[in-house]
């Protein structure tokens, strides 16, 4: 499995260093095709080497998830309450009552994971992630446990 990532790394090395000749507008249906393979390739050597194994000894990781999932939790539920509150309000028509519908649930939606820090959390949290994968990434390359 090892030599065969190397290889598709070489290959890849090569094709970069002719496409940075010529390129052409035909060539990008390849280079999706290319790029989904090793993102299947790369989620086998993911699961096969089980490179996600030591993520949880993060202790602050897990506690700010907690925090995180207990804060996302509760601004949901109240989101929510405003959405079923702004449906039973007394609207004049059906119309309006879909249109005040489909506008609380745009401003829900978007204010979870948009607005606030949420994305901060997300992103830092992302990076730990990355972080650990290509560590024991270069781990397995090297031989070492």
């Amino acid at each position: 499995m090892k030599d065969t990532f190397l290889n598709s790394i070489r290959i890849k090395k090569t094709y970069l260093f002719a496409m940075e000749k010529q390129r052409k507008f035909s060539d990008i249906p390849f280079e999706i095709l290319l790029t989904w393979r090793y993102f299947v390739e790369a989620l086998k050597i993911i699961r096969n080497e089980k490179l996600w194994v030591g993520f949880w000894k993060y202790g602050w990781v897990t506690a700010i998830l907690i925090i995180a999932g207990g804060i996302v939790g509760i601004q949901f539920l109240l989101g929510i309450g405003d959405l079923f509150r702004s449906i039973w309000s007394g609207s004049s028509s059906d119309e309006a009552g879909i249109v005040t519908f489909g506008h609380q649930l745009e401003n829900f939606l978007g204010g979870l994971f948009l607005v606030g820090s949420y994305k901060y959390v997300i992103l830092i949290l992302g990076e730990v992630l990355v972080f650990h994968l290509v560590r024991r990434t270069i781990e397995m390359l090297g031989g070492e446990k």
